[in-house]
């Protein structure tokens, strides 16, 4: 792996448990992530085997831009629609604004629908793997494991696949109003660096929701979560904990899941509340910078042990999230306070609605609570969990 990435599946609502619910089909909870992974070296060159091809489970629709499940059912007749689907977490929320075709999601933790280690595509290591169509490339889905840190078989979650250059241009491979996740980066046989993710909601207004179908029963609508990028039909205007606060995602419970707050975590599920960005979108509060978790250096290692460095851009509309730049002299080491001062007021909003009371932020010029200063990030020194 390449990629340096902050604790964005855990504010992004794919901590823990993802707590994936039906609405009005089969749901589960693919596992526990973990937060995700900081990587420091390459991602091996790719190989396809010879062996990886589509299996008769694969409809090769995933991601593809759907309104009901016949839309999803090309060959093997079991891909749904995502409208059906909601996240448990408070708010309770749509994983994808614009819905997409996906791989029925596993209904048991610790279980997948794709397997993220397959040994027969993985003869360096690469951890990196498709689904939905051969383990390569031309694959619709990304095979994100349940556990990132430790990769177990057929313990992933097959999700839509984007792909984007080491160059700053925008991701392709989402549908109309979800956003990239970057990943991880390939270096292929003609040494073109490709970056991999997958594709989640990245609404920024209530218009972003606008291909949601209408709840039924409820007679709401769908309004934008904007510290998530979730559409949901009940928003929470005023979170308990303000950006900034320290916070935690147990295996069960926590703050992302109970709705105190957006809450970044890492490795020991604890962390700091913040909010969902797009680079290139809407400002952060308080000057915090939008870090989509992507390295400023890319360097490969290929079977010789020969290494190859790439320079790196941040992804135009990639999903990130806030944090505090920081002094690189202090990388890895705490530089903040839980109980210190905020330097200013920002507001806390989460949704699109009304905007509500102003709350602290930490300062720009430390690290917020249950956070370390890391250097290496495309977009400076920032604040890690």
């Amino acid at each position: 792996m390449s990629m340096r990435l902050s604790g964005l599946l855990a504010a992004g609502g794919l901590v823990g448990a993802v707590a994936i619910g039906c609405s009005s089909s089969s749901g589960g909870t693919p596992g526990n992530d973990g937060g995700l992974v900081r990587a420091d070296s390459g991602v091996m060159h790719l190989k396809t085997d010879a062996a990886s091809v589509a299996t008769p489970t694969d409809d090769g629709t995933t991601g593809m831009a759907c309104k009901q499940d016949s839309d999803c059912q090309m060959a093997a007749g079991v891909n749904v629609c995502s409208n059906a689907f909601v996240t448990t977490s408070r708010p309770p929320s749509q994983l994808w604004g614009t819905p997409v075709c996906i791989k029925p999601l596993p209904r048991t933790a610790g279980t997948g629908n794709c397997d993220p280690t397959d040994p027969m595509n993985d003869p360096m290591g690469q951890f990196v793997h498709f689904c939905d169509g051969p383990d390569d490339l031309t694959a619709p889905g990304f095979c994100l494991a349940n556990d990132v840190n430790q990769p177990l078989p057929n313990q992933g979650v097959c999700l839509p696949k984007c792909t984007f250059m080491n160059d700053g241009t925008a991701a392709t491979g989402c549908a109309k109003h979800d956003a990239c996740i970057p990943f991880t980066y390939i270096l292929t046989t003609g040494n073109t660096v490709v970056g991999v993710g997958f594709c989640l909601g990245s609404c920024l207004t209530d218009t972003d929701c606008e291909d949601l179908p209408a709840p039924s029963g409820d007679g709401g609508s769908y309004h934008c979560q904007t510290d998530t990028g979730y559409c949901t039909t009940t928003p929470i205007a005023k979170r308990t904990k303000n950006i900034g606060d320290a916070c935690s995602n147990p295996a069960t419970g926590g703050d992302t899941a109970t709705g105190a707050c957006n809450c970044a975590s890492g490795a020991t599920n604890v962390g700091f509340c913040t909010s969902r960005c797009v680079v290139g979108g809407p400002a952060c509060p308080n000057n915090w910078i939008c870090d989509p978790g992507e390295p400023a250096t890319l360097t490969f290692t290929d079977q010789a042990n020969k290494m190859t460095s790439f320079p790196g851009k941040a992804t135009q509309g990639a999903i990130g999230i806030c944090t505090p730049a920081c002094a690189s002299a202090d990388a890895a080491a705490p530089t903040a306070d839980a109980s210190a001062p905020a330097a200013s007021d920002a507001a806390t909003d989460g949704s699109s609605a009304p905007a509500p009371e102003a709350g602290p932020v930490a300062p720009a010029a430390g690290c917020p609570p249950n956070a370390t200063c890391q250097a290496g990030a495309v977009v400076g020194s920032t604040c890690t969990p």
